[in-house]
């Protein structure tokens, strides 16, 4: 964010600038998710020589057969080294990761960064990693009267200060030690560390954030006109391609897969700030390969002040068909905003076209209406995971599972989009990702813009009721938003089922959507399942989740013997089993009615379960497999006819509403879904087309600071991205499907390549609806729940 031109010079006065005056300075035409991938379609794979050119590109010439660099900007718009950190530029991953952005009435210019429940994150991007110092202002709120807070500030995990803050706004500066600062992404976290008083008798003052500047070694000035993000600028000329502009400092990065015969053209030109003729940047295009080697393939150094344009040509020809990386960044003391005019790789050759990076994007399902109007029945088992039923591998039978898996479609690689409950269901519900509709921590709530499974059967005339174990969908409401009928089931009773009565009308066709607990924790169905598999045990191992949270925090897991680990699952399995007789029952319903064969009966789960596969029992945390791979089963209406009767391709939760509007056809949001309809994998034999995509918050608690991880599977290798650590885990999906060999060292450029295509489409979901993460710590879960949820083992 940038100050007006009248304002900079009272900013020159102040140690530190008020953010909240900076307007933002817009691209004039940001291109759409869906116009980046039709550019990147046209992406060709095979190259061949060596040798840089200056002056010999046709800038003018518009290649069919290019990629281009302005199809990478979108998830890189933050890769510049900004003198500000916006505390209300954004609520998420990309600045602010947690806390309440809150504007002063009186004062509007006073916003502040306001940290609730222990925490604050912001992110800092440093291109060159020369950040030496903070300047910020803090404090309390002015009511706190004779309060202190101590706050300590940390940077990368690592503490830089410690403050302490008093009624009103103070200025602070903050040294930053060289080893600490980064290049690229820095993590900024406050933590307000209250005393004993405090705590014991609730009255911990909130700390204030109100303005952060950024000091870097350079100590480049701050000038109105720079730009504080890489951006696209279109020309209105059609004739003339798009041009990215990044401010000194700033790179941004293009990972491919090079094409044959492929080139690297384009040219660049600068413009600086007033009065910088004295001072240097260094503009640079450098390519690394697999060996994590770099080579130079553009490098000038040129007076800020200096206005020229030069052209370049780069034959790629020694990389052809390997994965490499590419960076085009500005660099040095001046002040500058360089523009890369019509970057692209082109090629020649047409033996081969990569399609790279694709994003799933939202489509409109086909409306086919091959299902008709049958009864619709969906039984949600919560944290269920596929092997714990016979259909999916299984020792122990599951007669019900097997019964609707026998008369219709066995789905064996289903996969949720999160690993728990609060993320999963919303998801499941709208058809998209929990990072599209903004769902977070418990609490947050569907947007209005997004309407849900229920509302679309209401809205198609059909009877629409909930029935649920659960206690999350008591606060919330927009997940209750079309539900003509809502029955709680009993705290604690979770032998309960629906009545049948409430299930099928005689009048018209009911749709019913009920939510069992097990065998989600606690693990202790009733007689005759409790015992029947874990009886031989005789050690001293609790299985509530009170206790298996413990792990790996608190706990070593090496602690747990061989039959420790095998009573805890044998526990959950038993769960496994009363869940599957839950199902037996509601479906004798159906049975006794008549209405089994003309009905859809779907059996599905919100997430798996973990025992330790990797380090963790339970779910919520990690988008491993054990986390994500769910029991998926339907029953189709007898009237279909012939479906296939296993699909072992992976299927994505997000596809089961897309499916009932193009087997009901329902009435179709203008939007789409980013789910797939399956009707034409099990009627048509059609293939299910990837990539697969899910993410989690890390933790259900909103008092808890978000720890995310995203998974992506495209082509036979799933990337596991830590968003908060620019970490990632990389595995041969086929090979090794319970992801056990990270690769990811192995296979650098790969991972690299999969990490560019798991940020685009987490910039693409965060831009489409254009929504943020609804952590509103203002809208309170009832008590009651929250001691459900505390039971579960949700919020300890």
């Amino acid at each position: 964010m940038l100050p007006s031109p009248s304002q900079s010079a009272s900013f020159k006065t102040l140690v530190i600038a008020a953010v909240q005056s900076i307007p933002r300075h817009r691209t004039a035409q940001r291109p759409t998710p869906r116009r980046r991938l039709a550019a990147a379609r046209y992406a060709l794979v095979s190259l061949a020589s060596t040798f840089l050119v200056f002056g010999c590109a046709r800038d003018s010439e518009i290649e069919e057969n290019a990629l281009r660099l302005t199809d990478f900007v979108a998830h890189q718009e933050s890769n510049a080294s900004t003198d500000f950190i916006s505390a209300i530029e954004s609520i998420g991953l990309d600045r602010i990761e947690y806390g309440l952005h809150k504007r002063e009435f009186e004062n509007p210019d006073n916003t502040s960064f306001e940290i609730l429940h222990g925490m604050g994150r912001l992110k800092i991007f440093s291109a060159d990693g020369d950040l030496v110092s903070l300047d910020l202002e803090a404090g309390l709120p002015q009511w706190a009267t004779d309060q202190k807070l101590k706050l300590t500030v940390k940077l990368n995990n690592k503490r830089v200060s410690r403050l302490t803050l008093t009624p009103g706004i103070d200025a602070y500066r903050i040294e930053v030690p060289s080893a600490i600062a980064v290049q690229g992404t820095n993590r900024l976290e406050f933590q307000p560390r209250p005393s004993r008083k405090q705590r014991e008798s609730g009255s911990v003052p909130t700390a204030l954030i109100r303005r952060i500047r950024v000091r870097s070694n350079s100590a480049r000035r701050f000038w109105p006109l720079k730009p504080d993000r890489i951006q696209v600028v279109d020309s209105s000329e059609k004739a003339m391609p798009s041009t990215i502009e990044m401010p000194t400092a700033a790179y941004m990065d293009m990972v491919l897969e090079v094409p044959s015969e492929g080139r690297l053209v384009g040219s660049v030109s600068s413009r600086a700030a007033p009065n910088e003729d004295q001072n240097t940047i260094e503009i640079y295009a450098r390519l690394m390969d697999d060996d994590l080697t770099e080579q130079t393939l553009v490098s000038e150094q040129r007076e800020a002040g200096e206005k020229r344009s030069r052209r370049f040509e780069f034959d790629l020809g020694s990389w052809a068909g390997k994965i490499v990386r590419l960076r085009f960044g500005v660099s040095g003391s001046g002040n500058a905003v360089v523009s890369w005019r019509n970057v692209r790789i082109v090629s020649s050759g047409s033996d081969r076209v990569l399609d790279l990076d694709p994003i799933i994007e939202p489509v409109s399902p086909p409306r086919t209406g091959r299902l008709g109007r049958p009864d619709i029945l969906i039984i949600l088992l919560d944290a269920a995971r596929a092997d714990a039923f016979s259909p999916f591998g299984s020792e122990r039978r599951t007669p019900a599972l097997e019964r609707l898996a026998t008369d219709g479609t066995r789905f064996s690689g289903a996969i949720s989009t999160s690993p728990w409950t609060g993320q999963s269901v919303p998801s499941i519900f709208a058809g998209l990702f929990a990072d599209t509709i903004g769902i977070g921590a418990w609490g947050s709530n569907l947007p209005d813009s997004v309407p849900t499974m229920a509302e679309l059967m209401t809205k198609a005339g059909y009877r629409t009721v909930l029935w649920t174990q659960h206690p999350f969908y008591r606060n919330r409401q927009s997940l209750k938003r079309g539900f003509q009928e809502f029955r709680q089931a009993p705290r604690g009773k979770y032998d309960s089922v629906p009545d049948p009565k409430l299930l099928v009308d005689d009048e018209r066709p009911t749709f019913a959507w009920v939510h069992f607990i097990p065998p989600h924790t606690p693990y202790r169905p009733p007689a005759p399942f409790f015992g029947s598999d874990s009886s031989w045990y005789t050690g001293g191992i609790s299985a509530e989740a009170t206790f298996l949270n413990r792990f790996p925090r608190k706990l070593d897991p090496n602690i747990l013997s061989a039959d420790d680990r095998r009573y805890i699952r044998d526990r959950y399995q038993e769960n496994a089993a009363f869940a599957d007789d839950l199902v037996r029952r509601v479906v004798e319903a159906y049975d006794v009615s008549g209405r089994y064969d003309d009905s859809l009966i779907v059996v599905l789960s919100d997430h798996g379960e973990a025992f330790l596969e990797h380090g963790r029992f339970l779910h919520t945390r990690y988008v491993h497999r054990e986390f994500l791979h769910v029991p998926f089963v339907i029953k189709w209406p007898a009237a279909l006819g012939e479906v296939r009767t296993s699909v072992d391709e992976m299927v994505p939760l997000t596809d089961l509403l897309p499916t009932l509007i193009d087997g009901l056809a329902l009435e179709s949001p203008g939007g789409g879904f980013q789910g797939r309809s399956i009707l034409p994998v099990v009627l048509d034999d059609k293939p299910r087309p990837g990539p697969y995509y899910a993410v989690t918050r890390g933790v259900a608690d909103r008092s808890k600071s978000p720890q995310p991880e995203t998974m992506l599977q495209q082509d036979g290798w799933r990337i596991l991205y830590d968003p908060l650590n620019d970490r990632s885990k990389l595995y041969r999906h086929h090979d090794d499907p319970n992801e056990q060999s990270d690769l990811a060292e192995r296979f650098p450029m790969r991972a690299l390549l999969l990490r560019q295509t798991v940020l685009r489409q987490m910039a693409a979901n965060q831009s489409l609806l254009n929504v943020s993460s609804g952590d509103d710590p203002e809208r309170e879960l009832d008590p009651e729940v929250v001691e459900q949820l505390q039971a579960l083992g949700y919020l300890n």
